[in-house]
C-alpha cells in the first residue's frame, strides 16, 4: 500500500467515526438496541431468506433465533426500505 492509500483509508475511517458521532449511536449501541427491544426484527436478503433474527423475533415465533436464520420467507414486498409484515407461524406447537 502506498501513502495515498493509507491517507484515503484514514480519511474514510475518520468520516465513519464522524457519521457515528453525528448520529449519536455507535454500531455496538445499535446492536444492543436491536437485541433488547420488544419488537421482533428479521433481516432478509433479496431472495427472502432470513439473515438475522433478534431475540424478540424468536419469542414471537416460538423458536430459537438460530432456527429462524435461513428460513425462506419469500421475496420482500419493498426492496431497499424497511417493511412491516404480519406473519403467521406454520410450525406453532399444537
Amino acid at each position: 500500500m502506498n501513502n495515498g492509500d493509507d491517507a484515503r483509508n484514514a480519511t474514510e475511517a475518520g468520516d465513519m467515526a464522524t457519521d457515528e458521532h453525528r448520529a449519536g449511536i455507535s454500531q455496538l449501541s445499535f446492536q444492543r438496541l436491536v437485541e433488547t427491544i420488544a419488537d421482533g426484527v428479521l433481516v432478509v436478503d433479496l431472495a427472502g431468506d432470513v439473515l438475522y433474527a433478534n431475540p424478540a423475533a424468536g419469542q414471537i415465533f416460538g423458536q430459537p433465533t438460530e432456527k429462524l436464520v435461513h428460513v425462506p420467507l419469500g421475496r420482500p414486498v419493498v426492496s431497499g426500505e424497511a417493511t412491516e409484515l404480519t406473519v403467521q407461524a406454520k410450525w406453532a406447537a399444537r
